[in-house]
């Protein structure tokens, strides 16, 4: 697979990834942003995941940056984090009260 990749041309590797490409249920989930937007970051995140964490003020800054983007969270609690389900439960909890 790997040979195949490199043969390919830019444009191939850009049609193969469109084709890839899965339409996401953003009904019901935290946003930020212009909903008619036409460039949407949808961050799938642990609460007690260092790495999503860290991530955090990259996307502030790129939200602040382009106002236009709409940036939607998705929960992915993670088992190996005990107080992960938990607290994307609370979140969720939270985010319905505004």
């Amino acid at each position: 697979m790997e040979a195949v990749e490199q043969r390919l041309s830019g444009r191939d590797r850009c049609q193969r990834a469109a084709d890839t490409v899965k339409d996401i249920d953003l009904a019901g989930s935290p946003s930020r942003g212009p909903s008619e937007s036409k460039l949407v970051i949808v961050e799938w995140a642990d609460f007690e995941c260092p790495a999503c964490k860290a991530t955090a003020a990259l996307i502030d800054v790129v939200l602040q940056q382009n106002p236009d983007v709409r940036f939607v969270f998705k929960n992915f609690p993670l088992e190996m984090h005990p107080n992960a389900e938990q607290a994307a439960r609370a979140a969720m909890a939270a985010d319905l009260f505004g």
